[in-house]
């Protein structure tokens, strides 16, 4: 059977309230980042650094469309191309100049400033919980946004055809490290209570090595919905940009 639901954006159907991006600080990974992939951006970083600099992006951009296409239950988010001309800026300051203009988007950046603890970088729980090994290193994390409205983010998601149930959304992230580097984070949960529904967070183990330079890593999210219940559990897992470099698609959360 094939019809058409209305949303507002595939973000509805991933809504975590409570946490307010408790795993991450900074607004790295809410969002979309499903359909077929034929729009995805390019980047010279790569999942072993390579002292990548500059770190050049690049890509024709997308928006949600109001209607997703519902074929045999399997939910399938529709995009349409971004047209618009944008000034876009690094959250924080941290350096770098782009735009995208008549819907494609170009950005550089060589060494970022504002420099921060890894365990900033990575928005670490728990000093405990995280490691990063020399200690001393310092980084920063490249997420992006419109110039004039610092809420309107432009990321890179997969694009893995349909939202699965649960859903899952992986998005891809720079990060600068100011010297080789080896991270690690234990197993992290945490729980929230907000009007008789709970929220879970959970971040899974991970440890690998970062190049002096830019690196790309994926963060995936897995959204669990337990209405029956009256819980929502939030699942993170980094890893090293190893999976193939096509179907994905840079998102611009803009209405108009």
């Amino acid at each position: 059977m094939k019809k058409f639901v209305p949303v507002f954006g595939i973000i509805t159907l991933l809504v975590v309230i409570g946490f307010s991006m408790a795993a991450c600080g900074n607004p790295t990974g809410n969002g979309n980042g499903n359909g077929n992939g034929n729009g995805n951006g390019n980047g010279n970083g790569n999942g072993n650094g390579a002292n990548v600099l500059p770190l050049d992006l690049s890509g024709q951009v997308f928006k949600n469309k109001v209607y997703m296409e519902i074929i045999d239950d399997k939910i399938f988010p529709e995009f349409e191309e971004f047209t618009g001309t944008v000034a876009i800026s690094s959250y924080g300051d941290i350096g770098g100049s782009g735009s995208i203009t008549n819907g494609y988007f170009n950005f550089s950046i060589e060494t970022p400033s504002n420099l921060v603890s890894m365990i900033d970088v990575f928005e670490g729980k728990d000093e405990a919980d995280f490691t990063a090994t020399p200690a001393a290193t310092e980084g920063a994390m490249l997420l992006l946004h419109q110039v004039t409205d610092n809420n309107i983010f432009l990321r890179k998601f997969l694009d893995s055809g349909w939202v699965s149930d649960p859903s899952t959304t992986t998005t891809e992230l720079y990060i600068y490290v100011d010297r080789d580097v080896t991270v690690s984070q234990d197993f992290w949960s945490d729980q929230e209570d907000i009007e008789g529904f709970t929220f879970y967070m959970i971040i899974e183990a991970y440890n690998f090595d970062l190049k002096k330079g830019w690196n790309v890593i994926h963060k995936a999210e897995q959204h669990i919905d337990d209405t029956e219940n009256n819980n929502q559990t939030m699942v993170i897992t980094f890893s090293h940009a190893n999976m193939a470099t096509t179907g994905w698609r840079w998102i611009i959360d803009i209405d108009d």
